[in-house]
């Protein structure tokens, strides 16, 4: 192994597949898994209910079990000064997507998500909110795609996933209200059985041409 065997695994289950992976890895190495649901909201009245369940697994949970493990009250103050810092990491990362045009891409942006870990209000403030929830989804991608210019949508749909729905209902009102394209990536993060590399070779191939086609009738140009 590449890294050392932890005393305790933390896993959040927004994939279903995360509970999986969670046992199998403590069938293997032995080690103690506590799952941390992180439940798809649908819309913004849901979010004090979920903020409410996601700080009770933590208090009644998992910090329970890790002053078990490793024989020690939790440092609440440590906590906060991570959180503030990442806090602090997290805004200056979203700041570099604010520009218009961005200097970077989606790629950019995924990968910087390395030294961010995620906490409650990421979660349910607008991280996802452009793939897992219809109604604020469509607000914000309603606002951003005259704002960035876009001239098309692509979205990425993991079968396995809970969170990756209704990409379908975002794209048809944006293609009524402006006039661009979308198309939807379909494959999975488990198997790779789901992925069929010709099949979304096709897809782009015709979203593309449908792009080239409407570009010039961009409604903000």
């Amino acid at each position: 192994m590449i890294l050392p065997i932890p005393d305790l695994m933390i896993a959040g289950r927004v994939c279903p597949e995360m509970s999986h992976y969670a046992e199998a890895l403590y069938r293997k190495f032995v080690i103690d898994v506590v799952g941390v649901d992180l439940i798809t909201s649908y819309q913004e009245s849901d979010y004090p209910f979920l903020e409410r369940y996601l700080e009770q697994q933590f208090k009644e949970i998992l910090i329970p079990k890790m002053e078990k493990v490793y024989g020690k009250p939790f440092n609440y103050d440590r906590m906060s000064e991570i959180l503030t810092l990442l806090k602090k990491t997290a805004t200056i990362r979203n700041e570099c997507l604010e520009k218009v045009p961005s200097p970077w891409t989606l790629l950019d942006y995924g990968v910087s998500l390395a030294p961010v870990t995620t906490y409650v209000k990421a979660i349910y403030s607008g991280g996802m909110l452009g793939n897992n929830m219809a109604k604020p989804g469509l607000s914000l991608v309603s606002e951003i795609v005259p704002e960035y210019h876009i001239d098309g949508l692509i979205f990425f749909t993991a079968k396995n996933c809970r969170i990756w729905k209704r990409q379908l209902t975002i794209m048809e009102k944006m293609e009524r209200k402006y006039g661009i394209p979308g198309v939807t990536l379909e494959a999975d993060m488990a198997d790779a059985k789901m992925f069929s590399e010709a099949q979304i070779d096709t897809r782009l191939e015709a979203f593309f041409e449908v792009l080239a086609a409407r570009k010039e009738k961009r409604r903000w140009v």
